[in-house]
């Protein structure tokens, strides 16, 4: 019987703790990739080759593997109001209470243990 062999997969496993890389190719491809200092997927232009696992073909597809599965490490930091003067309604996970709260953020600075809304605070920080 003939064996079957398998080649190798030149995939590379996802990574949102990477930065993107565009590659060295000629295409120009719309991709995303997960920005930690912000906490969300933004778009780059990728050229079809090389480049990281922090890649991916759709905005849903990067939230998906990155925010959800790793993006709740932010709940464990101690809440930030920040050091400027325009003054927001956000909400900070507080691990010893298991509990959202609301505080008032200062407009930059901080961390990212902020949450526009409550829900959005335990759909993250708070496992079912």
């Amino acid at each position: 019987a003939a064996e079957l062999r398998s080649r190798p997969r030149n995939k590379t496993e996802p990574n949102c703790f990477v930065p993107p890389n565009a590659g060295k190719c000629n295409g120009r491809l719309f991709r995303y990739y997960f920005h930690w200092g912000v906490g969300r997927c933004i778009r780059y232009v990728y050229t079809g080759c090389d480049g990281t696992g922090n890649n991916f073909r759709s905005k849903q597809k990067c939230m998906r593997t990155c925010w959800f599965q790793n993006y709740n490490i932010y709940c464990k930091l101690p809440m930030d109001r920040g050091q400027c003067g325009s003054w927001v309604v956000r909400y900070h996970y507080d691990k010893e209470k298991n509990h959202c709260f609301p505080f008032w953020f200062s407009g930059c600075g901080g961390n990212l243990n902020r949450f526009r809304s409550a829900q959005e605070c335990r759909a993250v920080c708070i496992p079912d």
